[in-house]
Formats: structure tokens, C-alpha cells, sequence
């Protein structure tokens, strides 16, 4: 029995740098599969969520509160130009591409897994920091998480080095 993915998930964290040079070696590893097997390719990036009306109670003025949307604002105008960016790149290896930006207040697994069975995905690729010891305690693997809960194959990948 042969595989020929027909859709790849590709998960995207785009902030800060470190996280969209491993999103980069992702999507590249996805556009080689893709190429192969004439895949189409979905982006998901989650994008901050804020709840509203959390912030102007305790903040009166809501220049605190205010501040904070500018700055989500930002990161979400970021996150899109970053999105654009790995689209681009490999519209110009003729590869379908769409992009996804979610915000939800779910896990991060949850929500990649979910995207995964909403558009079918037959293999999910993501990026892996590859943490060990206390930082991987408190901030734990998105991709074990995803990898142990998938109901498709999954391909990790860790950071290029060097």
C-alpha cells in the first residue's frame, strides 16, 4: 500500500523570528511531498484572541486596554504579511496553497487537529522545537500533542541547525 497525500495541513507559529524559521523549513518539507504527489497545501496560523470586555472594567481610563488591542492589531497585520510570505513562496513552485488564520481560545492541538479533519487532511507536517528538560515542562510539545492525538500521519520536524 502506497501514501499520496492529496492535502497537507502545515501549522504555522510566525512569532517571534525563531518560530518562522522552523514554519519556514515546514512549509519547504511540505512543498517537496507536495510536488511529488500534486498535494494542495493549507497554512494555519493562530492568530491572539482577546476576549472582549475583559480589559475597560478593571482598566478605567481603557488606555491599558487600548494599548493591548494595538498591539494584537499589529501582531495579527504581522502574522498575515508572514502568512503571504510562505504562500508565496510556494505559489512559485506552482503548488495550491491557502492560507488559515484562527483565533480560538482551545489549545493549540486542539484547534490544528480540528482544522485537520475540517478540511480532510491526510497528513499534517509541523515544525518542532525539540524542547527537553524544564522548558519543555512548562511550555510543553504541540506537535507531540498533535502527533499522539492525529487521526492522520503526522510529520515532525525539528529545527535545521547550523
Amino acid at each position: 500500500m502506497s501514501f499520496a497525500p492529496q492535502h497537507i495541513l502545515v501549522p504555522v507559529a510566525i512569532d517571534p523570528d525563531e518560530d518562522f524559521l522552523l514554519a519556514e523549513h515546514a512549509v519547504q518539507a511540505a512543498c517537496d511531498i507536495a510536488e511529488k504527489f500534486s498535494s494542495k497545501i493549507t497554512l494555519l496560523h493562530l492568530s491572539p484572541t482577546v476576549v472582549l470586555g475583559s480589559g475597560p472594567g478593571v482598566d478605567m481610563s481603557g488606555k491599558i486596554y487600548a494599548s493591548f488591542m494595538e498591539i494584537l492589531e499589529a501582531r495579527l497585520a504581522r502574522g498575515k504579511l508572514k502568512l503571504k510570505e510562505l504562500q508565496a513562496e510556494a505559489a512559485k513552485r506552482g503548488i495550491s496553497i491557502e492560507g488559515r488564520i484562527v483565533d480560538s481560545l482551545e489549545s493549540t492541538a486542539s484547534v490544528i487537529l480540528d482544522c485537520a479533519r475540517e478540511i480532510n487532511a491526510d497528513l499534517v507536517v509541523i515544525g518542532s522545537h525539540g524542547r527537553r528538560g524544564l522548558s519543555r515542562l512548562l511550555f510543553g510539545s504541540v506537535a507531540e500533542k498533535v502527533s499522539e492525538k492525529a487521526s492522520m500521519p503526522v510529520l515532525l520536524l525539528h529545527a535545521k541547525v547550523g
